[in-house]
């Protein structure tokens, strides 16, 4: 980065300065046994993972994803549905976390300001999202051609959301 820029990569506590940032808390669990042969999704997801199959994820407005027992039993319903030739037994793992969310479940990446840039808003896409959108925020803060074509950076343009407000007069 240029010595005189600044460059914001966070998660949920980027709404304290990021207006359109809210947390999103949410759950996943590990269960032993048999996984689905490649990932699956169907608004949640269930994948191979250490020690059995992972499955996840619920989705909680705010910092507190609740309580386990409701998660993984919704876990195992939807695993017997989506699954019905595979077990999962016992819970061999959990997991509870915040994301970090925006109005329209994009991201946001690009510049803030003149030297300030951000990239955060990944809700539960992370995994997708951040490498390229990573590259693309490192790009312009060091002044090199963008890693996103223009209709793309704008998609995830963090003045998003203030030129939709403008344009709906508040």
């Amino acid at each position: 980065c240029r010595a005189d820029c600044i460059v914001f990569a966070c998660g949920a506590g980027a709404a304290a300065w990021y207006p359109d940032i809210s947390p999103s808390a949410g759950q996943v669990a590990v269960f032993a046994g048999e996984a689905p042969a490649q990932p699956v999704t169907w608004g949640g997801y269930a994948c191979a993972a250490p020690g059995g199959v992972l499955v996840g994820a619920t989705h909680v407005a705010g910092e507190d994803a609740g309580p386990d027992e409701p998660a993984i039993a919704g876990f195992r319903e939807a695993y017997a549905r989506h699954f019905p030739s595979l077990k999962a037994g016992e819970v061999v793992q959990t997991w509870r976390g915040v994301r970090a969310s925006t109005p329209d479940r994009l991201p946001v990446a690009g510049a803030l300001g003149p030297r300030s840039f951000v990239l955060s808003g990944l809700g539960s896409r992370g995994f997708a999202h951040a490498p390229l959108l990573a590259e693309h925020v490192a790009a312009l803060a060091h002044g090199h051609m963008p890693a996103l074509p223009r209709s793309a950076a704008e998609a995830f343009d963090p003045a998003r959301f203030e030129i939709r407000r403008q344009r709906r007069g508040g």
